[in-house]
């Protein structure tokens, strides 16, 4: 007899998950947000570690994976940053919001009145 894993889905919205990814990747979006493009490249990567983390795997997994994601031409040591950053993002992603699983198909940053806005858009996935 196989055993299937029941995930709890909390249904939750484009806003919600975009302020969770927001709060999830806060640091490196602070350090970032006078460089337009190191700031698009935290995000896309935040997003990255958003949607894996939706699929329980091994640390070592998730590294491989990261490695594929992250732009060619990085120095050693700023892949070692992206990568430490993007496995802690998926840890507490998991741990703080497991039941939000929607993945993120696109998003878009704006700034209004000085503050920085991302929207997402997101799909529910299947959670078996």
């Amino acid at each position: 007899m196989s055993k299937a894993k029941i995930v709890r889905f909390k249904g939750c919205s484009n806003i919600q998950v975009a302020k969770a990814l927001s709060d999830l990747a806060a640091g490196l979006i602070e350090l970032s947000k006078n460089d337009k493009r190191l700031l698009n490249l935290v995000i896309s990567l935040a997003v990255e570690g958003w949607n894996l983390s939706l699929y329980e795997d091994s640390n070592e997994n998730y590294k491989r994976k990261i490695e594929e994601k992250l732009p060619k031409g990085l120095s050693k040591e700023k892949k070692l940053i992206f990568q430490n950053f993007l496995l802690n993002l998926i840890k507490q992603k998991q741990e703080t919001y497991p039941g939000y699983l929607k993945g993120i198909t696109s998003f878009n940053l704006k700034e209004e009145n000085g503050n920085l806005n991302l929207i997402v858009n997101a799909l529910p996935i299947n959670p078996l």
